[in-house]
């Protein structure tokens, strides 16, 4: 699990001029957070991370008409969908920070019609992987949900040329893995690839080094994890594994 730290959170596509350290890593802080529709006035805590909690979790770019609930929070559902990935009704701790948790974490941005098993996890397959948020004119299907295709998946940054497997799925491989977004200077290994350690963080919702299964033909599996804040990963290893041989 990649340690979320008031030091090394990143997403340098949100670079802040504020931003004390190297120009590669855009530091995520009370002052300088970007993104500021994450940013809330109500945060508890030290102003190097404005804390996702409960009550003022926005995110408000994907805002939804249809939420049910307090204004404060837009709730994800299939219909409105909308980054649930940090918000759980379930989190066991402290307010200040929404667990990610194999049960309530959902990724419901990637929530899908077709999922078949348990409504607490929205299995990626490449038939249904979602993203709502980033929406394709040459999406097959509901209005609802934008299908993330070979044609038309507009997260470019993560589809790779090199992609070995079905245009419907863009694997993730050490080789062609793109999110070159959340590059960290502290990388040990071949620039290809950022790792996502704890030092240097990046998409944890992507990589747990506690994942212990198997992902394969474009489709993942929840992670079996000691511990709760483990996430299940949306890599596929045997991919990565071959890719770094």
């Amino acid at each position: 699990m990649a340690l979320l730290t008031g030091r090394d959170l990143t997403l340098s596509l949100i670079y802040s001029p504020h931003c004390q350290g190297s120009p590669d890593m855009a530091l995520l802080t009370g002052r300088d957070l970007t993104p500021s529709m994450i940013y809330s006035p109500h945060c508890q805590g030290s102003p190097d991370l404005a804390l996702l909690t409960g009550r003022d979790l926005t995110l408000s770019l994907i805002y939804s008409p249809h939420c049910q609930g307090s204004p404060d929070m837009p709730l994800l559902t299939g219909r409105d969908l909308t980054l649930s990935l940090i918000y759980s009704p379930h989190y066991q701790g402290s307010p200040d920070m929404a667990l990610l948790t194999g049960r309530d974490l959902t990724l419901s941005l990637i929530y899908s019609p077709h999922y078949q098993g348990s409504p607490d996890m929205a299995l990626l397959t490449g038939r249904d992987l979602t993203l709502s948020l980033i929406y394709s004119p040459h999406c097959q299907g509901s209005l609802d949900m934008a299908l993330l295709t070979g044609r038309d998946l507009t997260l470019s940054l993560i589809y790779s040329p090199h992609c070995q497997g079905s245009l419907d799925m863009a694997l993730l491989t050490g080789r062609d893995l793109t999110l070159s977004l959340i590059y960290s200077p502290h990388y040990q290994g071949s620039p290809d690839m950022a790792l996502l350690t704890g030092r240097d963080l990046t998409l944890s919702l992507i990589y747990s080094p506690s994942w212990s299964g198997i992902a394969r033909h474009g489709t993942t599996h929840r992670a079996r994890t000691n511990t709760q804040s483990d996430l299940f990963t949306l890599m596929v290893r045997d991919r990565i594994r071959c890719s770094n041989s």
